[in-house]
Formats: structure tokens, C-alpha cells, sequence
């Protein structure tokens, strides 16, 4: 330990040391506080509105249309789900028909699904 304190070269091994320690425990950090956000979410900025908006179209639709789902049960699991990641959707019954209304950053998207029940 005397050598670390008095020598030059000691002094640069032990800032390297500390330094390589304090980067792998930000990456670790990092890393941990990414994990439970899916591989898509590390990137969310990246990422165009219309691929999340895909993404719960495509899932409503195969609910939608299905005779033994719950469909309300569905849509509030659906909205809290979204509400978790940072965007909004709500669900309009007009008819016979769903509209899908989606809002992210500064986007909004109405569709309007054809078929299924209204309840």
C-alpha cells in the first residue's frame, strides 16, 4: 500500500482501478434499470408512433373479433397497459363499430374497425 501512495505509477493503477469500477456499476446500474421495459422501450425515443400504434391495433383486432373474449375487460387492461409506456388510447363504440383513438407525443390516430360486438 505504501508503494500506492508514494510512486507515481502506483497512484495511476489505483485511479484506473476506481475508474473501471465506477464504469462497470454505471453500466450495471444502467442495464438493471432497463430490464423489466422490454427491448423495445430502451429506444422508445427512436422509435415512430405508428409502430406502438401497430402494435395495439393488431392485438385489439384479434380480441375484437373473438366471440369468447371479454372485450371491456380487455380494453382497461389495454389503457392502463399504455398509460404505463407513455401514451393513450381509449376505445369509442359508435353502431357496431370501434374507433381506436391513440395519442403519443404529438400524434393522433382514430381508425375505425369494422365486425365484432359492441357490448
Amino acid at each position: 500500500m505504501r508503494r500506492f501512495k508514494n510512486d507515481d505509477s502506483g497512484q495511476l493503477i489505483l485511479i484506473a482501478c476506481v475508474s473501471v469500477t465506477a464504469a462497470l456499476l454505471l453500466i450495471a446500474a444502467y442495464e438493471y434499470s432497463t430490464l423489466g421495459t422490454g427491448e423495445n422501450s430502451i429506444n422508445r425515443e427512436n422509435l415512430n408512433s405508428y409502430y406502438f400504434y401497430d402494435s395495439i391495433r393488431e392485438r385489439y383486432s384479434r380480441i375484437y373479433n373473438d366471440p369468447d373474449y371479454n372485450v371491456p375487460s380487455f380494453e382497461n387492461d389495454l389503457k392502463n397497459f399504455t398509460i404505463l409506456h407513455g401514451f393513450s388510447v381509449d376505445f369509442v363504440c359508435k353502431d357496431n363499430n370501434r374507433t381506436i383513438i391513440f395519442i403519443d407525443k404529438d400524434i393522433k390516430i382514430e381508425e375505425e374497425l369494422e365486425g365484432g360486438q359492441c357490448p
